[in-house]
């Protein structure tokens, strides 16, 4: 939406900054692209719960909050915390990555996640957990430093509509910033939000929340 303002209340909301057109028009087919693998991903989800191909879709991601960043980490020894453990906070992360440094916690062991060609990673955010009941499990992982060269990784998260509300439900989570997803209460983007404002306190425009 170039050359209109982030509206009131709305962060994370706005026109994008491209260096060129070429590189607007790549990224932006690359979105379109993901979107659509998101949406086939959620349908098979939904159907292997035994629920409507459109389950997730009709109630969820009609209209979908995306995001995608572009990753450079620099050389490390291997012990250099390219980002910490973490989960993500939405459904899917759908990634392309270069070369190895994403690792995956099975209860207490770290595992490296191969880098294969003509593959995706993907990850199960924090919201897919909660509305499939635990049976999509959010998955802590972290990103270490690899040692020869720098590593990039194209992170596209495909999320519940911003405004899309959310109840409380009477399961508990354990997670990694004490933050339980299931007693949250409120629209997505509320949750969004609060959990952004973590990393960037500057952000306003939504009451905090968890």
């Amino acid at each position: 939406m170039p050359g209109e303002e982030t509206p009131p209340g709305r962060p994370m909301h706005g026109p994008n900054l491209f260096p060129s057109e070429p590189f607007k028009n790549v990224v932006l087919a690359y979105m379109n692209a993901m979107t659509d693998l998101g949406h086939r991903l959620m349908a098979l989800i939904a159907v292997s719960l035994g629920r409507p191909a459109d389950h997730f879709h009709s109630r969820y991601t009609k209209d979908p909050f995306t995001l995608f960043r572009v990753f450079n980490y620099p050389p490390g020894d291997g012990t250099d915390w390219g980002v910490g453990e973490h989960t993500d906070y939405g459904l899917l992360t759908i990634l392309k990555q270069e070369r190895s440094g994403l690792q995956v916690k099975l209860q207490d062991t770290w595992i490296d996640v191969p880098v294969e060609d003509d593959t995706f990673v993907c990850n199960i955010g924090d919201m897919l957990d909660r509305l499939t009941d635990g049976h999509y499990r959010s998955t802590p992982h972290r990103v270490v430093g690899t040692r020869d060269s720098d590593r990039l990784s194209w992170p596209f998260f495909f999320d519940p509509g911003f405004d899309v509300p959310f109840g409380a439900i009477g399961l508990t989570k354990q997670t990694w910033d004490g933050v339980d997803p299931y007693a949250f209460e409120g629209t997505y983007g509320e949750w969004l939000t609060a959990k952004v404002r973590k990393v960037f306190p500057e952000l306003t425009g939504t009451t905090p929340g968890p």
